[in-house]
């Protein structure tokens, strides 16, 4: 029997006031083809509902936004993969909810240069997310990135630059760079910068990688608004099938 890659990812974002995000996924092999299933919550906290103007609120609700989605990713050559997920979106205002079925697609390759990879992501492609008889479209988001990745000459460590062009079509065009050293394969120090984000322009964090665990932290200040932290855990193991 063949040995197959199991990936078990877990993220919690704890944002700015009471907004948080979490997501998990699980990725896994399947005769040429590689499978995966994953879940994304976005919490806004609790929030006063008035239905005038009003001191005291008539209660609180919850808004939220879930996403449940299936990935598959097939090799078609030694440079090129390319692939797909179709997902589920359920949204919570109060007494309203609106649904959608959304698709990603995208294709990486590596280059002429060695180390150096590109790859074209197109998110969003769909239905209308409807609110009763009120809609929206999600936005297109047209993604290019590329990144480049460094052996040095002292034995295990490493520089990896990465940076992607978002063009999304309700909005401006942004820009975001990073950066990550490699020590040993073990610890990793990062730093990032974003365009077109008000409130949010560097990041910075760590991860460490010991036997079949990896855990990232990322730090992100908002100015004035406060600082986000980013928590990830990604266990990797192998199947007998």
């Amino acid at each position: 029997s063949d040995a197959r890659p199991l990936e078990v990812f877990f993220m919690h974002n704890r944002w700015i006031a009471d907004i948080s995000q979490s997501a998990a996924s699980v990725t896994f092999d399947l005769p040429r083809v590689r499978m995966g299933v994953s879940m994304n919550y976005f919490n806004m906290g609790e929030l006063e509902r008035r239905t005038e103007n009003s001191v005291q609120p008539e209660g609180v609700f919850t808004p939220f936004d879930l996403a449940l989605g299936v990935s598959a990713a097939y090799q078609v050559n030694e440079d090129i993969s390319a692939g797909v997920t179709a997902r589920f979106i359920h949204e919570s205002l109060d007494s309203e909810t609106a649904r959608a079925a959304l698709l990603d697609i995208g294709i990486k390759s590596r280059t002429m240069i060695p180390g150096l990879t590109a790859a074209l992501v197109v998110r969003n492609l769909g239905t209308e997310i409807k609110y009763v008889t009120e809609g929206y479209e999600a936005p297109l988001l047209v993604t290019l990135g590329a990144a480049y990745r460094k052996m040095l000459p002292w034995s295990g460590n490493s520089l990896l630059f990465s940076a992607e062009i978002v063009s999304p079509n309700d909005n401006d065009t942004r820009i975001a760079l990073g950066a990550e050293y490699g020590y040993k394969e073990f610890l990793f120090g990062r730093a990032g910068y974003r365009s077109g984000l008000d409130n949010e322009d560097f990041s910075f964090g760590f991860g460490i990688n010991y036997l079949k665990l990896r855990f990232d932290y990322g730090f992100v200040p908002y100015s004035d608004l406060g600082n986000s932290h980013r928590f990830s855990l990604i266990y990797l193991s192998l199947i007998h099938i």
